[in-house]
């Protein structure tokens, strides 16, 4: 989680966490937690005083107040930013929209700007420290897969000069490792139901009449269970089940396929995908090219889950990691 945020917040705010960072953390998962909680007053709006009993109106307004807070100060210290300094991030960008008259019916204020960053932490921090962590998990429970994959990203390092890190130039070559992050995507999706959509006209599917203004919820965890698209073997962890699909080097229209659901598919799927994969590509490979990993004392992974809008595990993965032997 640190390692995702740390990169998002590079990339979002020109800065790599810092001391502030831990503080940004909790707040963010705050934030999280309550975008996954259940208010009744979404759904029954005269019990709505239920919610103020349980203290979740309250935490709320904490929260916005101090994502608010946090977001108000990045502004301002990149305003304050000197004129012509280099390494343009996020903020500089959508604080340049902001100022141009052309797109200021976009950007007519900071609020956008904050609904912006807002959804790119919320979209690319958890989620991708729940995918690395979940794909771990499912490598300990397959000693020869996490073999294969490890034997793959410390042979592409080797051949491509045997650095002591993996870069990202060394991700074309990680074929195997993008299959076992694909399958660990469709066994443990990171978020079960995608971004709520709306119908805009009537439509009908498999005979069902859907009028316009229907709020639709895709269940991608249901999707990547489907024995008739997967196969009679769906509840088995086989990577190898995505090798038409894991190389993205010629850039295929592949977001039309259903190799990665969580992203969502077609026009509107999710623009951060090449982002997201990266980062998850790059963290793992580093974890299995640097160490050997194993469960302590030979005990078994759970596959216990914790209910939110992302779905972590409920139990912390502990595991043993020593540092690879360079022979």
């Amino acid at each position: 989680m640190a390692t995702s945020n740390r990169i998002l917040r590079r990339v979002a705010f020109g800065d790599g966490g810092g001391e502030g960072g831990i503080e940004a953390g909790a707040v963010l998962d705050e934030t999280q937690k309550l975008l996954g909680a259940f208010f009744v007053a979404d759904y029954m709006p005269w019990l709505g005083w239920v919610d103020a009993l349980r203290g979740l109106r309250r935490r709320l307004e904490r929260n916005f107040h101090e994502l608010d807070a946090f977001y108000e100060k990045v502004i301002d210290d990149h305003l304050k930013k000197p004129a012509g300094s280099k390494g343009e991030d996020l903020v500089d960008v959508l604080l340049r929209l902001h100022g141009d008259p052309a797109y200021r019916s976009t950007f007519n204020s900071r609020d956008q700007i904050k609904g912006i960053l807002t959804d790119m932490f919320i979209a690319g921090t958890d989620t991708t420290a729940a995918t690395v962590e979940w794909t771990m998990t499912e490598l300990v429970r397959h000693p020869d897969i996490l073999a294969k994959a490890q034997q793959e990203v410390r042979g592409a390092v080797a051949g491509g000069g045997g650095g002591d890190i993996v870069l990202e130039s060394d991700l074309p070559r990680l074929t195997y490792l993008k299959q076992v992050i694909r399958e660990s995507m469709r066994v443990h999706p990171p978020v079960p139901l995608l971004v709520p959509r709306e119908t805009i006209e009537p439509c009908a599917v498999y005979g069902c009449e859907i009028p316009a203004g229907t709020r639709v919820l895709v269940n991608a965890r249901a999707i990547g269970q489907d024995p008739v698209t997967w196969g009679p073997d769906v509840a088995r962890f086989v990577p190898e089940r995505h090798a038409e699909v894991a190389d993205l080097s010629d850039h295929k229209p592949w977001h039309d396929s259903f190799s990665l659901v969580p992203f969502g598919v077609g026009r509107r799927s999710c623009p951060g995908v090449h982002f997201a994969t990266s980062a998850v590509e790059l963290l793992l490979a580093n974890l299995l090219f640097c160490f050997d990993w194993r469960a302590p004392r030979g005990e078994a992974v759970d596959l216990e889950q914790e209910t939110g809008l992302t779905v972590h595990r409920k139990n912390p993965l502990v595991l043993v990691a020593e540092r690879r032997r360079v022979q």
